[in-house]
């Protein structure tokens, strides 16, 4: 392909470093356990390890965290408008009411086009959901694609900044226990049927009123974290003195 002198201008406004103000820090957790214990819910770590603030990224996390370079989503946005006002993104694929279609991990494929050149690139959110999520898989598609041009390139090459361990603080998060949703579930069905007598179809039926309809979790389906928080909502209640079929 032969680029115009003009494109070769624009392309060449995205291989510029970014000034040091641009850049960000993301922690990284290197504990296999503690990110186990975040992704179920958010600032968690294992048994083993404490929580703590972080100076260099400001965030209260695992002590176990390396740290890696990159630069946030506006200053990407930023720079692809320096280089071409007309540049855009667009998903590989979309769903039937024409939003972006994500594969089965959660991920995002995107065209990038920057003056009249379009590369690839993916992006995800590390197993999270939800809107935040959705921005940050954006976010992290036009970084992975603008690899492709050379932007931010030097980040990209780096290896990560080992972080300095802090000590545990007074405020640091309280380790939390590592446990499968089996197991947990396990534990309301003993629960319910000691307390009330309920069977599967009574914590169904319950649960699914808990979530605020069906189109949500189940019973048989929702992550340890929430149905850590049922339990806690069911210890906390006081004995129906009828069944679910009763009430109904």
């Amino acid at each position: 392909m032969t680029l115009t002198d003009e494109q070769v201008a624009a392309l060449k406004k995205l291989r510029r470093k970014f000034p040091e103000s641009a850049v960000r820090q993301r922690p990284v957790i290197t504990c296999p356990a503690c990110e186990v214990a975040d992704r179920d819910r958010p600032g968690g770590v294992c048994p083993q390890h404490d929580a703590a603030h972080c100076e260099t990224c400001d965030e209260t996390f695992t002590v176990e965290h390396d740290h890696l370079d990159y630069v946030g989503h506006a200053h990407i946005r930023e720079r692809l408008i320096e280089a071409d006002a007309g540049w855009e993104w667009e998903p590989l694929g979309r769903n039937e009411n024409g939003t972006p279609a994500f594969d089965r991990d959660g991920g995002l494929w995107i065209r990038l086009t920057v003056a009249g050149v379009t590369r690839l690139g993916y992006g995800d959110a590390e197993g999270r959901r939800g809107t935040a999520a959705t921005k940050e898989i954006i976010g992290d598609a036009l970084r992975n694609a603008g690899l492709s041009f050379g932007m931010a390139l030097e980040l990209w090459k780096q290896k990560p900044n080992r972080r300095r361990r802090a000590a545990p603080s007074s405020a640091a998060a309280a380790p939390v226990r590592l446990r499968t949703a089996d197991s947990v579930r396990n534990e309301i069905r003993a629960f319910t049927e000691r307390c009330w007598g309920w069977g599967l179809p009574d914590l169904d039926v319950n649960f699914t009123r808990w979530v605020g309809g069906p189109g949500g979790d189940t019973f048989g389906t929702a992550p340890p974290g929430v149905l850590e928080r049922y339990l806690d909502s069911l210890k906390a209640a006081q004995p129906p003195a009828t069944t679910v079929d009763d009430r109904a």
